[in-house]
Order: structure tokens, then C-alpha cells, then sequence
């Protein structure tokens, strides 16, 4: 039977142009099977001892034929099987009619498959909203303090600002500014108070009080290419950075609202060890050590644009600062050229300074490599040059970054001194050699070097090997040695670190920590650290170090806090030298929308008003609950990110029976200064159930069989059929009395339904409903 298929199809394909086939040739129509998938139905053609298979059953099944010899046979193209690929397998199967062509996974087709999964947002209320973040330091009176950050905004359009207390200086007033977000351009548009910095190697930065626009890739949360600044971050308010060393903390400092980087707050090129954790005033904490100091600037994707343009006048201060000196202006563009390639170029200028500089970002086939170039002209020093190369390469296994900056003596970018200055950086060299040829231990070499002008030199190389020990813990052995300016010390550190479960308990640590350090000069110090994180929402956190020298000298530090559903309390104490500092710290929120007032928390972030109607429902968010509905129905929900479309919900298990709904999930994207409002249409059930039971003209009653009731209501006639026993039901129909008619097939009545108030689980039912037959009934 298979050998008589086999020979139909061939003379199917015969009669179909496949008809100057040679002598010998045999004519096979059978399954394509590529690497054991069959995908479709082919055109085989058996010659002596070549396979040679139709073209567009090929190209059908995604085996790429571009430039393979084609034969001709009637009207249609083949080619060898063999000569797809180097060491394809081809096996004909003449019983099951098929053909197996068998690729190496090396020579099979690159596959794109896009992972990005956009989520599309609900349409929701933007009305106009306000929130006020505030926090008070009480403690010595040097540490009294008080800070302020507000907005008023409506959708994309928010005024923001902020102001400062202290004893000495009374209020001050911060940064100032209205923001619109054009979401649909990814662009941003500022005026007032803003920080011009630029994503190249060699620019400066200002804080200016003026206009600007600039490209806000955030906007789009699933963009997948977006630029990271050269600098580690911007502080919008007054913070506290911390800085560790292997797990251990070395340092803390104290930072005002403004760009910062790693060189500024006293880490040298090559700490790569170190992790930075900055703290705002309101008690948040983010970890910036992956905005590493030097890396490239991102690829952008080809087409892809990143730009800022900024012109007003320069501010001394953040706070109380006046806005003096001529005005500047800062911009710079880069674009995404090719699919391996960056270009970008850069202008500052205020009335003494011009700078310009070009820039460079190229993808090699390993690793990629920054270039920036850029040239200076100042009225009072003259013309200065400035250069930087980096390579960098990030690897599973291995990371490798090798990098230069030179300025000349002369060299100017915006926000910095005209004059010349003894300690400007003018050599700046870096580099650093990661290995992890194992999932338990790792091994990181780092060196850098810089050139102030006045001939003073600092260097700096160090090494760590970092050996995970089990699931929850490991172990890090650092040496660094530093020379320069006087000072040649070599140093070393041991420390352990261990992470524990916190899942069962409302004060165990997340981590325990402790470290040995010593040096060439004698110096010893044993370091105890042990922090449970803060949860997002009520709950506690504490960190506790506590360091001791070999000359008997002792630090502590400890701060506690705890999250309260209205605002946040934390409690710090710091030893130093004998010396002690307790100061106390209550920050919170006050948000109004939708006509309400609410205390919260400090809000970081987007956040919304989810709007039941009905107390005590279950909120979530991307389905963990976050909270309760309060008695008017409404909960504020924090946290949310903005222009990202979170899911925002109700569980359906805390609706009463006795309540109907419609949606229960709706994808929020909310604005970045302003909130939105999240409805939910949940209103009480009123359905109504019986059965009719019809009186006759002479006072006989019997089952009405079969027909329809309609009754009367104020939004209308409701209709609902009739059972076989007359039973009939409503899903909506309100409590009162309504008069109904009655009809059958030889039948009608008339008939009052009355619907009580209460209901249990909101179904009333109504028994026995008599309804009385019309003259001309029967």
C-alpha cells in the first residue's frame, strides 16, 4: 500500500511540471524532517546517490540555501541535501515517507527570540494630587534638623521642591522645579533648579536654575537599552553614604543633594572590593556599587537617541544659594549608529569657558571600548586638551577594564574653578582582572594610578580572593598596598560573612559579619557587623558595627528603626574616641488625592489610590498583598514604579457573597511626581428568586408552566422566563414593591413582587408569588 502512495504522489509530481527529470530519476513526495521535526511535506528527486530535495520546502523549514548550486528539474529548483551544511546527515525513509536531514547544532540558523513582554496599562484617573515628605532629627543641637520635599502634580505635570532646617540658619529653601514627562517621546522637560551632567568621561556638571529637556529612558520600562551616567548617581536630598570594604565598614559620609561619584566620596581608582550604600534623609537605602565609577558609556541601539540640552544660571548651593555668575549652557546627543557602534558629541560654555568633546562607544568581537575626546578654551588660562580610552569586558567567567584620562594643565569643563587649581586631576589611570573559574571562589586584581598637577602621585594595587563556603556564607582575604604623597602602606583584610534565614523570626539578622585588618606599621583592628534589612512594609531593621584597635581605641555604631503603617522611626547611637552621639529621627508622608488625606510612610516612589467601595478588602500588588481597604472602601498603596503598568488588584476571596463584581485586576502605570486613582466596580447583589402560582377568575389557583414574567422598575421593565414549575429568577432587582405581569401561552396576570431590604448573601427569595389572571384569561 506504501509502495502505491509512494508511486501516486510521484506521478502526481510528474503531471504537476516536474516532467525532464533524467533517466533513472525517482520522483518521491515525503515528510521534511530537520534534526527530527518534521515541518513539512517536500519534493524529492533520487539520483544515483544524491538527495536532492525542492528549495522552497527547504527555505519553508528555515534551512538557509542562499548560495548552494541549484539543479533544475521541470520548472522547479532542488539542491544536494549533502551540500546544506558541512556534515549534514541525510536518511531517506522509504516505508514511512520521509526524509531526515540531520544539521550540526553549530550550522543551524541563529534564532532571535524577543523575551520582552509589554504589558499594557488600563486606562485610569490622574486627578490632581500632593504630597509632602518631611523628617526631623532630634538629638544635640547641632544635630537638629529638619527637611522638607514636596509636589503638587497632575498626571505628567508636577511642580516639586524642596527646603532645609537647621538651628543656625533657619529654613532654606532647595531645589525647585516643574517637571513634564512626555512619555510618548521619552523626553523629559524641566524649569527651575537641575543638575546639568553629562554621560562622558570628561564633561563637568553644574546645578542650574533655568530650562532644559532632556531624554528619559525610564519612561519606557521594557526599553532594553538605556544609557548609564558616568557619575554613580544624584541625590535629590541630603544623604549618607556608606562605604564597605568586603562586607566590613570602612567609612561614612555625609552628602549633599547633587551628583556624586566614587572618586569624591574618598574611594581611589581600583577599590573595586568596595560597596556603596547611600541613605537618604527619609531612611531609604540604595546600594550604587553596580554604577561603577569607570565603565563605558552604554551601546545604544541603532536609531536609538540619547540627548540633553540645558541653559540658565549657575547656583552656589543647593540651599539658600544664590544664583550668580553668567549663564551657561550644557548639551550634549549620542546615538546608536550601527548595531556595534555609538557616536556622541558634547558643549559647555558659560561667558569665560567653551569645552567640546566627541565621543566613541564600539562593540569588539571581545569586549567593547570608550573613546572620548575633548578640547577646552578659557579666557583667563587659555586652550586645554583631554582624552580618555577604556576598554571593558564582562564575562561569566572573566572580566577584564583597562582605562586612561590625561587632561592638560589648561583643561576646563563647566562647574569648575577658572583659576588654576594645586590638586586638579590630570592622570588618571585604572584597571582591573576578575576570574571565577568556579561557582565557590573568585579572585579580583585591581590597580590604579592619579596625577595631580603640582607633581603629586598616588598609586594603588590590591588583590582579593573571595571563597564561598556552603549556601549562606563566605570568606574574603584583600590585600591593598598604597604609596604616594608621603604615604606607602601595605594592608590587609580577612572577613566572613554570613547570611541567615529571617523567615521564621521577627529580629534575627540577615547577615553576621566580622573582619581582621592590620597593616605594615603595626596597626590591628577586629570589626563585628551584624543588619537585618528593613521590610517594605510594617516591620523593623537594625545594623550594629562595632570596630576595636590594638591602641585600646573603640567605634560603635546601631541604628534601629521600625516602619510603621504612618510614618518611620529610626534611632541612632555612633562611639567614637569616648565620644558619644544619640539622635532620634520620624519621617513620614502626607499624601492627598481623591479628596482624602493619608500619613504614610515616605514616599519614594509612584503610588495610588485604590478605590472598592466596600471595607476590609484584600489589596494587591502583582499579586501580593499589600494592605486592607479602610472603612470608606479606599487604601493607599506606595510603591509604585512609575510608568511601569503594575498589576493592582483584589482578592477575590475577601468579596462578600453577597457582592457582585466586574474586573478585579487592572495594569496601573502611574506618574513619577503624581498619583492615580484605581476603581473597581463592586456593588451589592439584589437578586431575586420564587415561583408563580396563578389565581383563576373563580378563585382556583394552579403552577404557572412555562412562560415569562416582566416586572416594572425604575430603570425599566426587567424580563426573566418562567420554569416548569414557575419558577423564575433576577439578577438585579432592587427591594421594594414592583408590579409584574404574567404571561403564558394562553395565559397573562398581573401581579406586586415585593423585594425586601436585606437579604441573606444578597438572594431574596420570595416563596410563593400569587398573581391573579386578567378578564379574557383562561
Amino acid at each position: 500500500m506504501r509502495q502505491l502512495r509512494a508511486v501516486s504522489l510521484a506521478l502526481v509530481l510528474a503531471c504537476g511540471g516536474i516532467a525532464r527529470a533524467q533517466d533513472g530519476d525517482e520522483l518521491l513526495l515525503l515528510d521534511l524532517c530537520v534534526n527530527a521535526d518534521c515541518v513539512g511535506v517536500a519534493a524529492v528527486v533520487l539520483r544515483d546517490a544524491q538527495v536532492l530535495i525542492e528549495t522552497g520546502a527547504l527555505r519553508a523549514a528555515g534551512i538557509r540555501i542562499d548560495g548552494l548550486a541549484t539543479i533544475t528539474i521541470g520548472e522547479r529548483l532542488f539542491v544536494d541535501a549533502k551540500a546544506i551544511n558541512h556534515g549534514t546527515r541525510v536518511r531517506l525513509d522509504r516505508d514511512a515517507l520521509r526524509v531526515d536531514v540531520d544539521i550540526a547544532a553549530a550550522n543551524l540558523p541563529l534564532q532571535e527570540v524577543n523575551l520582552r513582554t509589554r504589558r499594557r496599562s488600563d486606562t485610569v484617573q490622574l486627578p490632581f494630587t500632593a504630597f509632602a515628605n518631611y523628617s526631623v532629627a532630634l538629638g544635640q543641637p547641632a544635630d537638629r534638623s529638619a527637611f522638607l520635599d514636596a509636589g503638587l502634580g497632575k498626571g505628567n505635570l508636577a511642580l516639586r521642591s524642596t527646603a532645609i532646617w537647621d538651628r543656625s540658619r533657619g529654613w532654606q529653601r532647595g531645589l525647585s522645579r516643574f517637571e513634564f514627562d512626555r512619555a510618548d517621546a521619552l523626553q523629559r522637560w524641566t524649569l527651575g533648579d537641575q543638575f546639568a551632567v553629562t554621560p562622558d568621561a570628561l564633561g563637568g556638571g553644574a546645578l542650574l536654575g533655568g530650562i532644559g529637556v532632556e531624554r528619559a529612558f525610564e519612561q519606557d520600562p521594557f526599553l532594553v537599552t538605556f544609557p548609564q551616567p558616568f557619575v554613580a548617581g544624584v541625590l535629590e536630598s541630603p544623604g549618607t553614604v556608606e562605604v564597605y570594604s568586603n562586607g566590613a565598614l570602612i567609612a561614612r559620609r555625609e552628602l549633599q543633594p547633587g551628583p556624586f561619584s566614587l572618586d569624591n566620596i574618598g574611594v581611589p581608582p581600583g577599590r573595586s572590593d568596595v560597596q556603596v550604600i547611600v541613605r537618604d534623609n527619609f531612611g531609604n537605602r540604595r546600594d550604587v556599587s553596580g554604577s561603577r565609577f569607570y565603565t563605558t558609556t552604554t551601546l545604544l541601539a541603532p536609531g536609538l537617541s540619547d540627548y540633553g540640552l540645558r541653559v540658565g544660571l549657575p547656583r552656589t548651593q543647593a540651599f539658600a544659594g544664590s544664583y550668580d555668575g553668567d549663564p551657561a549652557v550644557q548639551a550634549f546627543y549620542r546615538r546608536g549608529v550601527a548595531k556595534r557602534l555609538t557616536l556622541g558629541g558634547r558643549i559647555e560654555a558659560d561667558e569665560q569657558l567653551r569645552n567640546a568633546g566627541l565621543n566613541l562607544v564600539w562593540q569588539l568581537p571581545v569586549g567593547d571600548v570608550q573613546l572620548d575626546f575633548a578640547g577646552s578654551d578659557s579666557d583667563d588660562i587659555g586652550d586645554g586638551r583631554a582624552h580618555a580610552l577604556i576598554y571593558n569586558l564582562v564575562g561569566r567567567k572573566v572580566g577584564f577594564s583597562l582605562g586612561q584620562r590625561q587632561f592638560t594643565a589648561d583643561y576646563r569643563n563647566l562647574g569648575q574653578d577658572a583659576t588654576p587649581i594645586l590638586s586638579q586631576l590630570r592622570l588618571d589611570r585604572f584597571g582591573s582582572l576578575s576570574l571565577a573559574p568556579g561557582l565557590d571562589y573568585s579572585v579580583l586584581f585591581t590597580f590604579g594610578e592619579q596625577r595631580f598637577t603640582g607633581g603629586f602621585r598616588a598609586h594603588t594595587q590590591g588583590a582579593n580572593l573571595t571563597w564561598r563556603i556552603g549556601a549562606r556564607s563566605q570568606i574574603v582575604f584583600g590585600v591593598q598596598h598604597r604609596s604616594g604623597g608621603g604615604v606607602d602602606d601595605l594592608a590587609a583584610i580577612v572577613s566572613l560573612n554570613i547570611a541567615l534565614d529571617t523567615r521564621d523570626s521577627r529580629w534575627r539578622p540577615d547577615s553576621i559579619g566580622s573582619a581582621i585588618a592590620w597593616d605594615d606599621n603595626g596597626n590591628a583592628s577586629l570589626r563585628l557587623d551584624t543588619q537585618r534589612s528593613r521590610p517594605p512594609g510594617v516591620g523593623a531593621g537594625y545594623d550594629v558595627s562595632v570596630l576595636g584597635n590594638n591602641d585600646g581605641q573603640q567605634q560603635g555604631f546601631a541604628r534601629v528603626e521600625y516602619q510603621a503603617p504612618f510614618a518611620r522611626f529610626a534611632l541612632e547611637g555612633e562611639q567614637v574616641s569616648g565620644n558619644s552621639n544619640v539622635r532620634g529621627i520620624v519621617s513620614g508622608g502626607v499624601v492627598a488625592i481623591g479628596g482624602r488625606a493619608y500619613a504614610s510612610p515616605p514616599i519614594d516612589s509612584g503610588f495610588a489610590l485604590v478605590r472598592t467601595g466596600l471595607a476590609d478588602l484584600a489589596i494587591q500588588r502583582e499579586n501580593l498583598d499589600v494592605g486592607r481597604s479602610d472603612a470608606r472602601g479606599d487604601l493607599l498603596v506606595r510603591d509604585m514604579v512609575p510608568f511601569f503598568p503594575s498589576q493592582v488588584g483584589i482578592d477575590q476571596e475577601s468579596i462578600p457573597l453577597a457582592y457582585r463584581f466586574g474586573k478585579l485586576e487592572h495594569a496601573v502605570a502611574v506618574p513619577r511626581n503624581a498619583g492615580a486613582i484605581v476603581g473597581f466596580d463592586i456593588s451589592p447583589m439584589h437578586a431575586a428568586r420564587g415561583h408563580i402560582v396563578l389565581q383563576q377568575l373563580d378563585g382556583q389557583t394552579q403552577s404557572v408552566r412555562f412562560g415569562r414574567i416582566t416586572v416594572q422598575t425604575a430603570i425599566g421593565p426587567l424580563h426573566s422566563r418562567l420554569g416548569g414549575s414557575g419558577a423564575f429568577w433576577f439578577d438585579d432587582l432592587m427591594p421594594g414593591r414592583h408590579q409584574a405581569t404574567v404571561t403564558t401561552e394562553n395565559a397573562s396576570a398581573k401581579c406586586l413582587v415585593d423585594v425586601p431590604d436585606v437579604a441573606p448573601n444578597g438572594i431574596a427569595d420570595l416563596g410563593e408569588v400569587v398573581c391573579f389572571a386578567e378578564e379574557g384569561g383562561q
